[in-house]
């Protein structure tokens, strides 16, 4: 064998020791991560367990919390859902419907049905109709629209002469509507107990742009002597990132945009009723089907195949990188209305609403937040945070089970009664 043939197969010795070694290692790296992920994935599932063993209240049924709160209210427990509420009403004779939401009407719109113009969305309900909103007191709530398809008795509203009393529009998401309490048992409600003339246009599920928008559309053409502006601590963060990342949505933080859904009542209206009919055909049977029960299998493994625990904890599931985005949107949107309300003479108040867990946590991040924006922005501020804790326990104005986040009656009552305080002064 020649020097050069030596040479030739010493090369190829390497070269297959070199693939040989590489194999080992890559196997060696593959165990590797595969033993990470396995690792990350069981660190997951304990963590997630543990948060469940700890918020106990939130493994009952909601059927069992319902019952548990009943208990403690004294209601009469109804366990049906609320489609179920609604044809037996219908089936009954009466005209009413499942409350429906804006997020509802978009959630079927395409992409460029969205951008085009081509389609109206409401804010407000159908206007004068009667509908079944929630349960987390034992038993379903049942209003009926105003004019504009918001959540006020009908004569609520003032004309183009007012009277003597102060006049208020409330601006906020579910908790402003009323949710899950009886008409009458609302914010607004109990202000006009005390002689205020105020007007709910809470929309529940709604995050700053969409109040921005009823804002634009309803409050000022209203022209009330004061705005109060509720800002959710439970998801006005979540949502406001959630609104502007939706085409249509998004078009309200230009300051020119709007609908003029004032005068399109009777479009709002032909709108919604196509739409509730469509879902109320779309509804199940109260009978669980297989497909069903299979979608609630792989919501409950979601948490452990996502890991949803760990994210948490490394601030990607709602970090303080998502924080600050939302909290400037807000400090935006509150700049723009400050600066249109002393345009027109209109008084505007920020009030924090805050939410159960944040007692339980003493977390006051998001609480610091937005009480540093009204500071900035030099708009009174009125902390129902600080009002709840100087009641005693703060945890009495919210339902017993965890799993229910809306106020008691008493609660919606305090919140009133510290605006009518503020608004005295």
């Amino acid at each position: 064998m020649s020097a050069k043939d030596v040479v030739h197969w010493g090369g190829l010795a390497h070269l297959i020791k070199g693939l040989v070694y590489l194999k080992k290692k890559r196997k060696k790296y593959f165990l590797a991560v595969a033993s990470a992920a396995v690792s990350l994935f069981a660190v997951n599932a304990i963590l997630e367990i543990v948060a469940r063993v700890q918020e106990s209240e939130y493994l009952v049924s909601r059927l069992t919390a319902l019952e548990m709160e009943t208990r403690d209210t004294g209601a009469v427990f109804d366990p049906r859902t609320k489609m179920v509420v609604v044809r037996d009403l219908r089936s009954a004779g009466h005209d009413i419907y499942p409350s429906l939401y804006t997020h509802d009407i978009l959630e079927n719109q395409t992409f460029e049905e969205k951008v085009s113009g081509r389609i109206l969305v409401p804010l407000g309900f159908k206007s004068r109709t009667a509908f079944v909103f929630c349960n987390e007191l034992g038993r379903h709530s049942i209003w009926k629209s105003d004019r504009y398809g918001f959540y006020n008795e009908d004569e609520a509203y003032w004309g183009a002469s007012k009277s003597s009393e102060r006049t208020a529009v409330l601006i906020g998401d579910s908790m402003v509507a009323g949710a899950c309490v009886e008409q009458g048992e609302d914010i607004a409600s109990r202000l006009r107990e005390q002689n205020i003339r105020a007007i709910s246009l809470g929309i529940p599920g709604a995050g700053p742009i969409r109040e921005l928008a009823t804002f634009r559309e309803y409050a000022l053409p209203l022209q009330p002597d004061v705005i109060v502006w509720f800002f959710s601590e439970l998801n006005d963060l979540v949502d406001a990132i959630t609104e502007s990342r939706d085409p249509f949505l998004r078009q309200y933080l230009k300051p020119t945009f709007r609908q003029d859904l004032l005068e399109k009542q009777t479009d709002i209206d032909r709108t919604w009723g196509e739409f509730l009919v469509a879902r109320m055909q779309e509804q199940e049977p109260p009978e669980r089907s297989a497909g069903k029960n299979f979608q609630d299998m792989l919501r409950r493994l979601m948490p452990y195949t996502t890991l949803y625990q760990v994210r948490s904890r490394l601030a990607l599931t709602r970090g303080a990188f998502r924080d600050a985005e939302a909290v400037e949107l807000v400090r935006n949107i509150l700049k723009e209305v400050k600066a249109i309300s002393e345009d027109h003479n209109i008084d505007l108040v920020l009030a924090y609403l805050p939410r159960r867990e944040a007692f339980i946590s003493k977390d006051l991040s998001t609480h610091g937040h937005i009480r540093d924006i009204a500071s900035s922005l030099n708009i009174p501020f009125i902390s129902i945070r600080e009002v709840f804790l100087s009641e005693g326990d703060p945890l009495r104005f919210f339902p017993r089970p965890r799993i229910f986040p809306h106020y008691r009656p008493e609660g919606y009552q305090v919140v009133a009664e510290a605006v009518v305080r503020h608004l005295g002064k």
